[in-house]
This record gives C-alpha cells, structure tokens and sequence, in this order.
C-alpha cells in the first residue's frame, strides 16, 4: 500500500511539473510585463506647460502634478499615462477628474478633451515654459 502511494505522488509529480513551469513562465511574463507596463512614460508630459494667459499644468514626470490658476489657485492631482491618453486625478474633490490624449512636439503640448472634460473634443494648446 505505502508502495502504491509513493508511485501514485510520484507520478502526480511528474504529470503537474509541465503545469508548474507553465504558470511559473505566466506569472513571471505577467510580472515583467507590469514593471515594464503597458502604461506610457510618465516623463513625456514632464515640466510646466502653460494654457493661456493664467493656467499653467505642472507634471513631476513621476505622476503627481498640479493645475495652477493665476497665483493662488493651485489642484493638485496624480496622473497616469496609456499609449496617447493621460488621465488626471484631482486630490480634491472640488475638481472633475479627466482624461486627454495627447501628443507632445518639441515644446508643445496638444490635448484632446475626453472624458470628464468641459468640452470633449475640443483641442487645447500649451506650451512649454
């Protein structure tokens, strides 16, 4: 009997070891993949761009940021980036989170409003200070 056991172990052994391996190589393929992400760089939005006269966007390039109006209004917010969209998360609850895509061409940053914009479509133009 306590022969019969061993053999049964050990052939449940050698029949699961190609099912071990297999979901070692998944959860290392998913490791990897979510240090290296499919998130964007968050250093592409990295500096301070400047919507008109009194609106400036800050981005740490680690993704926290804030949103400064004139001198004494400022919102902080943590963002993120997926392919061309970055999405925006106000600290304050006073402030809709959003979402823009984006494209960046030497010191201009073009964004698309998306969802929880004021206007979703509509195009904004900052530049880089």
């Amino acid at each position: 009997m306590v022969k019969k056991i061993g053999q049964n172990l050990r052939s449940t052994a050698v029949c699961s070891s190609p099912t071990v391996i297999l979901i070692l190589i998944v959860v290392a393929a998913l490791l990897l993949t979510g240090c290296s992400g499919s998130k964007g760089d968050l250093t592409a939005l990295e500096g301070t761009w400047r919507y008109a006269e009194h609106t400036e966007y800050e981005f740490d390039g680690k993704g926290g940021g804030c949103m400064c109006i004139d001198e004494k209004d400022h919102y902080e917010f943590t963002y993120d980036i997926t392919g061309d969209a970055v999405s925006i998360d106000f600290k304050s609850d006073n402030v809709v989170d959003c979402q823009y895509t984006f494209s960046v061409d030497s010191d201009k940053l073009t964004l698309t409003g998306g969802e929880g914009t004021a206007q979703p479509g509509a195009v904004y133009e900052l530049t880089k200070e």
